[in-house]
């Protein structure tokens, strides 16, 4: 009997060499999207610095008082119209301590009928800025108007007041539109008291000119010029009033200046604090800045929302000036 061998199973061994190709790793395969990843925080990175800066040069006072001044001035608003917005982007640079500091920008603008850049060089001492150059350069025609010098050129250098309606505020010229502010403009009339020229430059502050005069106080910077507050009064609408006069006392020209956030009150019975009025962003005011010769005297008023009726005493702040505490409101 015959036997075949018997056959063992086959048993493919693998093919060598075929192995499967190693796998890319995920930075070689997401390389580009690292690359655009950090190219976009880079941008965004330098948009953020960009924004903090412009966002503080946008919020100084320096940039503040620009707008305010361009906004005051008749020829600007002539030129640009109403209302005047300020831009986005101001450029230049600034370097601020509480007492110290320089400042030098330039602060877009804008109004229905066109465009402008106000140029500010400032310096701050002892916590005050002193404009050197402010300066509003329409767009298109290269012409300028010096916010700094307008005012004073406007007014006859006298020793009258100015006129009612003075152009150092915008805001006056809109006032017969509304019933208050036509009200405010009323008292600006020069008046007995306002009218009466300092009786002598070397006058003591404690004898004010006019016996009309509340009280008096002395300038911060310069005791030879006085402030006499003249009125403080409710009128209708349901505002305050409040008027008061600066007289140069010495022998030499004295500069004044001042920040609109300095116009304000304050209701010691309620312990609030009131800034002076404004209608479709204009302030209710006339306020005067520049330089006053020896005996040249100014009457400047503002409106501020009145304190309840309760409140009889108020403390007026002119600024630059001591506040004048506990002055009487007058029915």
């Amino acid at each position: 009997m015959s036997t075949q061998p018997s056959r063992m199973p086959q048993v493919s061994a693998p093919t060598p060499g075929l192995m499967p190709n190693q796998r890319r790793s995920w930075l070689r395969r997401n390389w580009w999207k690292l690359l655009a990843a950090a190219f976009v925080c880079m941008i965004l990175f330098i948009a953020g610095i960009v924004t903090l800066i412009v966002g503080a040069m946008r919020g100084s006072d320096v940039a503040k008082e620009a707008v305010a001044r361009a906004q005051s001035n008749a020829l600007v608003t002539q030129r640009l119209g109403n209302p005047i917005s300020e831009g986005w982007f101001v450029g230049g640079s600034i370097n601020v301590t509480p007492a110290s500091g320089d400042a030098n920008l330039s602060v877009p603008i804008s109004g229905p009928k066109g465009k402008a850049t106000v140029y500010v060089t400032a310096e701050k001492t002892a916590g005050t800025w002193a404009y050197t150059v402010m300066q509003a350069a329409f767009e298109g025609t290269g012409e300028k108007v010096d916010l700094l010098a307008s005012v004073t050129a406007a007014e006859p250098q006298s020793t009258t007041p100015p006129p009612a309606l003075a152009t150092t505020d915008a805001a006056s010229q809109s006032a017969p539109a509304d019933p208050t502010v036509a009200m405010a403009a009323a008292p600006q009339p020069a008046s007995a008291a306002a009218a009466a020229p300092a009786a002598d430059p070397a006058a003591p502050a404690s004898t004010p000119a006019s016996g009309s005069v509340i009280a008096s106080s002395q300038y911060a910077n310069d005791p030879n010029l006085r402030c006499d507050l003249l009125e403080v009064k409710r009128v209708s609408g349901g505002a305050l009033l409040a008027r008061w006069r600066i007289v140069n006392t010495g022998t030499k020209p004295i500069a004044y200046d001042f920040s609109w956030d300095d116009v304000y009150y304050i209701d010691p019975a309620g312990n609030k604090k009131y800034n002076n009025l404004t209608i479709d962003g204009k302030r209710i005011l006339d306020m005067w800045w520049g330089t006053l010769q020896p005996g040249e005297q100014h009457v400047m008023w503002a409106k501020y929302p009145a304190p309840p009726l309760t409140s009889k005493r108020v403390s007026l702040n002119v600024p630059k000036f001591a506040p004048f505490e506990d002055a009487a409101v007058a029915e």
